[in-house]
């Protein structure tokens, strides 16, 4: 479950991130519901779990605003 004061941190937060591009390399599955999370507040999350495909993602999208 998770907390009012997360909510609302979430809600103010949006704003800023909503289009972001994000590339997350980790092959742990927790990382997706994080991916998830962010996806709702309209960030554009793509998760990789190795290095050789997040540095193919980075070549195709040039423009990611956090990996």
């Amino acid at each position: 479950m998770v907390s009012p004061t997360r909510d609302a941190m979430a809600t103010d937060l949006a704003p800023y991130v909503a289009n972001w591009s994000v590339l997350f390399l980790t092959p742990d599955e927790r990382y997706h519901r994080i991916a998830d999370r962010l996806r709702a507040l309209a960030v554009r999350v793509e998760v990789v779990s190795d290095f050789v495909s997040a540095l193919a993602r980075m070549e195709d999208r040039r423009q990611l605003d956090a990996v």
